[in-house]
């Protein structure tokens, strides 16, 4: 398995991460492997700060690490599946009870050791991203505002309102609507619903996110080429050039978001095209707007324009990445960063 795929998410705290890595020999290290060498960073014009460019070295080592214990866990689990076979097939001509205790514990030592490398790739994967995160704060202060996962902007009554189910007619609170709908949406929720309404349940129906979902508001690629970070923007159309702070999600409103997004190395991807899409995983729609990039306002910082969530729950944005071309001329393939949100 390699980066291109997410590895299970597990619960770590980032400050031991780099400290809790078990290597194939069972013993624990305060530090990564040292066969695993962190890529050096290419010569750049501009390059970023010192304290950027630490922790972007930081990270890489981290992921580098991670692809390590990624190999060494797909080696031993392959190898406890080649042995189980063979069990298996020697199990109608019988062994002798030394023997198969012997293979079983080969069998059970195996399968041990590549999940506790699996769950040390997950660790040092973590830590690549917090190391990755720390630099964008430090290179970005004035456009990174908000660190934590996103929020819903919304009160409980109305988060739980049946009348804002998962079929319901009523998808907007537009003043242009119709006034029979607007009667509706002025109804109390104590209120004996429609008939045609036949799913009254509440938003969060039939959504069962994982019970370690990473929800971050910082994530890495998928073909780990890229780090991004989004937060929503509350700045008018003409303020572009100064950041506004962070504000929470709103319900069933149109407002948009701040996407940057850097390279490995710590540089802003500039005169990127960025497709963005979105849904809910436990249902059987996507989002009810169209966003889009409108402009990148300032060196890998896009404005994302048009998004609304009408419901909450949870939901999966993503984001495709397409490179401008290199000094080279070379267009660099597409790589695309997901963000998991669970209001």
């Amino acid at each position: 398995m390699t980066l291109a795929r997410r590895l299970p998410h597990r619960r770590w705290r980032l400050g031991q991460a780099g400290a809790l890595c078990l290597l194939m020999a069972g013993e624990l290290t305060t530090a990564w492997p040292a066969a695993v060498a962190a890529p050096e960073a290419p010569a750049h014009s501009a390059g970023p700060t010192s304290d950027v460019a630490a922790a972007f070295s930081a990270g890489r080592q981290a992921l580098a690490a991670a692809v390590q214990f990624t190999a060494t866990s797909r080696q031993a689990l392959i190898g406890a599946a080649a042995l189980r076979r063979a069990l298996a097939s020697r199990r109608p001509a019988g062994t002798t009870g030394a023997v198969a205790a012997e293979d079983m514990a080969r069998l059970e030592a195996l399968q041990r050791q590549g999940a506790d490398a699996r769950d040390s790739a997950d660790a040092a994967r973590r830590e690549a991203v917090a190391q990755f995160a720390q630099g964008l704060r430090s290179g970005w202060p004035q456009w990174v505002r908000d660190s934590a996962p996103l929020t819903l902007d919304s009160d409980l009554r109305q988060a739980l309102d049946p009348r804002m189910a998962h079929n319901a007619r009523v998808r907007s609170v537009h003043p242009n609507m119709p006034p029979a709908v607007a009667e509706m949406m002025a109804r109390p929720a104590s209120a004996p619903l429609d008939e045609a309404f036949t799913l009254q349940f509440p938003m969060l129906a039939s959504q069962n996110p994982p019970r370690d979902l990473d929800i971050g508001s910082f994530q890495l690629s998928r073909d780990a080429r890229f780090v991004a970070h989004i937060e929503v923007d509350t700045g008018a159309d003409g303020a572009a050039a100064s950041p506004t702070g962070a504000a929470a999600v709103p319900l069933n409103r149109l407002h948009r978001w701040r996407l940057l997004v850097a390279d490995l190395q710590g540089m802003p991807v500039q005169g990127a095209r960025i497709e963005v899409g979105g849904h809910m995983p436990g249902h059987v729609h996507g989002l009810p707007t169209q966003p889009r990039v409108t402009g990148e306002i300032a060196p890998g910082v896009y404005r994302v324009d048009g998004l609304k969530f009408q419901m909450d729950g949870w939901w999966v944005m993503q984001f495709e990445i397409h490179p401008a071309a290199g000094p080279d001329g070379v267009v660099p393939g597409p790589d695309n960063v997901a963000f998991n949100l669970v209001f």
